[in-house]
């Protein structure tokens, strides 16, 4: 794998930091709020194909009866 770019970089470190700050009170009391309010959106849903955008290395669909998931985030897992 090629060497990443400044700016690759960039987005890497910005992607870890909005992670670790997730995990802070404030931050969990931010996801949690957003869970809450996505789960009784998701659950109800019907399609094909679902895709989760995502500035942190968190996962919000995993209740949808949607088969086909994807998480769409700036690095590769």
């Amino acid at each position: 794998m090629p060497p990443m770019t400044d700016e690759q970089e960039r987005v890497t470190s910005s992607f870890q930091d909005m992670s670790e700050w997730l995990k802070s009170p404030l931050g969990s009391t931010l996801l949690k709020a957003e869970k809450n309010t996505l789960e009784g959106m998701i659950n109800r849903r019907f399609g094909y194909h679902l895709l989760q955008m995502s500035c942190a290395d968190i996962v919000i669909h995993e209740d949808s009866p949607i088969g086909h998931k994807i998480c769409l985030t700036p690095t590769e897992h």
